[in-house]
């Protein structure tokens, strides 16, 4: 099974990389590019061996969502995109620092893991 779980990680990367440059481009949109890099974290968090490496992964995921929001944010500025667009990428980035500040909160604790997406 962890094979599955590897190579479903490996193919999401690859998706989330071209949604993330389509996006870029004007050829994907937002909700597209946002869908891609959750279920990408949501894959990685299940190969996750412990709490510090679930929060290394969480992070990462705030730090591409502060991108895409800043991203998102220069659109709207340059008349390319939407409010709602920007909107949607803060929301998305507030959701992921919602999610790593639940994980960091945790401790110790021998709560279950999750993402942030599921709650």
């Amino acid at each position: 099974m962890k094979i599955l779980v590897e190579q479903r990680v490996k193919t999401l990367e690859q998706l989330a990389a071209l949604t993330r440059e389509q996006y870029q481009a004007g050829m994907a949109t937002i909700e597209d590019y946002l869908a891609a890099e959750r279920e990408l974290l949501e894959a990685t968090i299940e190969l996750a061996n412990d709490r510090d490496a679930r929060i290394v992964l969480l992070d990462k995921h705030v730090g591409n969502l502060k991108r895409t929001e800043a991203m998102a944010k220069e659109r709207v500025a340059n008349g390319v995109a939407s409010q709602a667009e920007y909107l949607r990428a803060k929301a998305a980035r507030l959701q992921a620092e919602i999610g790593l500040a639940r994980e960091l909160e945790r401790g110790e604790k021998k709560e279950p893991a999750v993402s942030g997406w599921e709650r």
